[in-house]
């Protein structure tokens, strides 16, 4: 009996150090960590929690899809360019993440791409929108389109499908505001449209009282406002209504936030901006923003879209080089060709830039939709 016992205890032991080594198994999966740059706390953070929700969703599907798990490491950018090369430094030298996604600004991607280029780590960044960034290095890629196809598409709605001719500009001195404006006043002066009023402002700015008296003066059809932060956008529209200008007001895919409607209410209605095309009638798209909205309670934007797309082409490449390794990474990115993104098909060409369609929307009823007439 006692001999039994003992063989029923080998063979229990034997079973347990089984299933510990099983789980082991699983547990000791290959780990490769991601440095994220986002603005998770100051006047951007709306942006990096967005960024952040879309990059756990995808981090989630990641450790289940493949044979090796994916770690975050994040640091916080506050939106500032200082603050972005601090956190670049962090992650590169004392964390040593081979493979950054962020930041969400122009300025702040501007300001870290050289210490990236440096140090051969590969960066994609998932909102920056500057024409500059696409000479800033040959590890430095986007998967959102350049600021320049907005300005365009947006000047061609405003004269060709709205009829307006007299537009007032009013801009943040930053690189990517700068962008559009550029392009937008170009492209709307070619078309034959008149711009009226032009005029920058720091970006942290939020007394407009000047220039908007200025803008009605002038008595313009339209306002193109090109901001850098939700905050600035907000206060500008506000003071723009309160001051009585009855004037369409068109802007960037910047406004497609929650909190703007929270912040504006009624004042944000007929707000107009251009947007990455979001296709909901594509099916792999309408799956994931039911996840979304299922998971945080509110619908995804182009920052959640695209951080998302970037760590499973993150993951997709880790999984063919066989690892993390950098050289690897951004000779695979550059052949990436029409990957079937929930933020839009996407292809890099020779500067690691991305041409995906753009779209007219409008916010109407406090929901962000299709502008249709």
């Amino acid at each position: 009996m006692k001999k039994l016992l003992t063989i029923t205890a080998l063979l229990l032991t034997v079973s347990l150090l089984a299933g510990c080594g099983g789980q082991k198994a699983i547990t000791n999966k290959q780990t490769y960590r991601i440095g994220a740059i986002f603005p998770l706390t100051g006047g951007e953070a709306s942006f990096g929690e967005y960024m952040k929700n879309g990059a756990e969703m995808a981090l989630e599907e990641i450790n289940k899809e493949y044979d090796f798990n994916l770690e975050i490491v994040y640091e916080d950018t506050q939106g500032q360019p200082a603050n972005t090369v601090s956190a670049v430094r962090e992650l590169i030298d004392i964390q040593k993440v081979k493979l950054l996604v962020g930041p969400a600004r122009s300025n702040c991607t501007l300001a870290a791409a050289p210490i990236v280029e440096g140090k051969k780590v590969v960066m994609l960044t998932p909102i920056a929108s500057a024409e500059e960034i696409t000479k800033s290095g040959d590890y430095i890629f986007r998967n959102r389109e350049m600021a320049d196809s907005h300005g365009v598409a947006m000047a061609k709605f405003l004269y060709e499908d709205l009829g307006k001719r007299r537009t007032a500009v009013l801009f943040a001195n930053a690189a990517n505001a700068i962008t559009y404006k550029n392009w937008f006043e170009e492209e709307f002066q070619r078309l034959g449209g008149e711009i009226v009023y032009s005029e920058g402002y720091i970006g942290d700015n939020l007394d407009f009282k000047t220039p908007v008296a200025k803008i009605k003066a002038t008595n313009p059809d339209t306002i193109y406002l090109s901001a850098t932060q939700l905050t600035d956008m907000a206060q500008a529209i506000k003071q723009i209504r309160d001051m009585d200008i009855d004037v369409t007001i068109a802007t960037t895919a910047l406004a497609e936030n929650s909190e703007l409607i929270e912040v504006l209410g009624q004042q944000a209605e007929g707000l107009i901006y251009s947007a990455p095309y979001f296709n909901l009638e594509d099916e792999q798209t309408a799956k994931y923003a039911k996840k979304f909205r299922d998971k945080y309670g509110k619908d995804s934007n182009l920052f959640a879209a695209n951080t998302y797309d970037a760590l499973h082409i993150y993951a997709m490449l880790i999984n063919k080089c066989g690892g993390d390794k950098p050289e690897c990474i951004k000779n695979e990115l550059y052949k990436v060709k029409d990957y079937p993104g929930v933020g839009g098909p996407t292809t890099f060409d020779e500067n690691g830039d991305v041409d995906k369609p753009i779209m007219i929307k409008i916010v109407k009823d406090g929901q962000f939709v299709k502008y249709e007439e």
